[in-house]
């Protein structure tokens, strides 16, 4: 079947959601625009791990880009992975960095490869900004390239199931706490834990319009491409959950096309081969870097790896500290039971910045997760039981997209399960991970549900 070019009226709806959704995202992230956090909140998150890329911008600023392996750490005598850096000496990483101070000692941070500060040092290097302007505009960097991630995923929810359905993702986002909080912190860069994801929503659907949906060697090279640009930047954080994220638009595709069981295990496996490479490589790179920030072998790479494994999932607790141990002696489902429970958003805060008290007895709530998953099942019942009224095609998208969103919620449950020890202790972050993707699909399927209604409206009013 031969590939459809857009309709010129269609592409230009695209163009003007790209730039509404890009403007309305960067507001959020840069600067708090909405009001979704709270000001002082906003700020001062994981300021701690931030501090980590300034110490790297001063480390590379004084001895060089690749000195300390090119990781990210802290201006301090002692092990960061022991001790970890106090909020004094986090205000003293920014301090130097902006006053232009030299550090005596470097205590390089171990479980990450570090891209983003090399390439943030590479572009300090260039600038001809002094610090604080240049620490001003890596976040708004930073900002931008989170916001532009997102319009792609709206862009695509457009492609695929219209305005509605986009604008219903795109206030997601927006109102998305843990989003707006983490949004332009330079450690975390948000924006590569979604390019897996967002590689293959358009290579699928790339695929899917010209009716060659790839050899299994060319999913397998994507996936090791996609995964290793999100390892270099930040780590292996959540990397179970990023794996599985861009197995989901493959497989809303595929189920699109109604593809067999059997294709789609296939593709599935040549995608995950080639992310699985990745991360191995990545590994290997980073325990070379260890290995030359401590001066030390290969192997001492290797046991740190291992070391940080265990603490993260359920290794030994007497190799870990009292709180650690805790951690890994923990129950999964009380793990699962506080993430449940967590605030989506809060919009107390929205209220007030923009005076809207008339319609606060509407407007002002306190959303948990397990609210919007009781919200987006009933969403997908109403989906799954208007498809009769649709044509082939769109009955089987539908269908799809009800499918893909919940096979979504795997996605971050992977990490709240495999990486239980790490949940248990970063309950002031790891909420960020129902985004990945389970409300973006969720909130989607909402939107498709509100059409639904719609069009069954208009049927109802032009019968009578």
């Amino acid at each position: 079947m031969a590939h459809k070019s857009p309709d010129p009226p269609r592409t230009t709806k695209s163009l003007i959601i790209f730039g509404v959704s890009l403007l309305l995202l960067h507001l959020g992230f840069s600067s708090n625009t909405w009001r979704i956090s709270e000001e002082a909140r906003f700020l001062s998150h994981q300021q701690d791990s931030e501090s980590l890329v300034l110490g790297r911008l001063v480390k590379s600023r004084q001895d060089g880009v690749s000195a300390a392996g090119g990781l990210t750490g802290a201006g301090i005598p002692n092990d960061i992975h022991r001790d970890w850096i106090t909020s004094e000496q986090v205000s003293d990483q920014y301090a130097a960095y902006l006053d232009g101070s030299r550090f005596d000692d470097y205590s390089p941070y171990l479980s990450q490869t570090g891209g983003q500060g090399m390439l943030l040092s590479l572009l300090d290097r260039i600038l001809p900004l002094p610090p604080p302007e240049t620490l001003e505009l890596f976040h708004s960097l930073t900002s931008l390239l989170s916001a532009a991630a997102f319009r792609l995923i709206v862009v695509w929810f457009y492609l695929e199931f219209g305005l509605l359905t986009s604008g219903v993702v795109l206030s997601s986002v927006v109102f998305s706490l843990w989003l707006t909080l983490f949004g332009r912190n330079l450690f975390w860069s948000t924006w590569a834990y979604f390019v897996p994801m967002i590689g293959m929503m358009y290579y699928s659907r790339h695929a899917d319009a010209s009716g060659r949906m790839g050899r299994h060697h060319v999913l397998g090279l994507l996936g090791f491409l996609l995964i290793s640009i999100k390892c270099f930047i930040n780590g292996y954080e959540f990397v179970t959950t990023t794996l599985i994220m861009m197995m989901v638009p493959l497989a809303y595709h595929d189920l699109k096309r109604k593809a067999s069981l059997l294709e789609l295990a296939k593709r599935s496996a040549s995608f995950l081969a080639g992310g699985l490479a990745a991360i191995a490589v990545n590994l290997f790179v980073l325990s070379l870097q260890i290995a030359h920030a401590l001066q030390g072998s290969l192997s001492d790479g290797w046991r740190h790896i291992l070391y940080s494994l265990g603490k993260r999932t359920y290794g030994i607790g007497d190799d870990y500290s009292e709180t650690v141990a805790a951690s890994l002696e923990a129950s999964v489902l009380d793990v699962l039971r506080t993430y449940l429970t967590g605030v989506y958003v809060d919009t107390t805060h929205f209220v007030e910045a923009f005076r809207l008290y008339r319609l606060s007895f509407v407007l002002e709530r306190e959303i948990e997760y397990w609210q919007l998953i009781v919200l987006f099942a009933l969403g997908s019942g109403y989906v799954v039981l208007s498809t009769r009224a649709a044509s082939a095609e769109g009955r089987q998208s539908r269908l799809a997209l009800v499918v893909a969103t919940w096979m979504s919620i795997a996605a971050p449950l992977s990490w709240y399960v495999i990486f239980k020890g790490h949940s248990y202790i970063h309950t002031h972050m790891n909420y960020i991970l129902w985004q990945m993707p389970f409300t973006l699909f969720g909130f989607a399927v909402v939107g498709l549900a509100m059409k639904c209604i719609w069009e069954n409206v208009l049927t109802l009013v032009s019968t009578r």
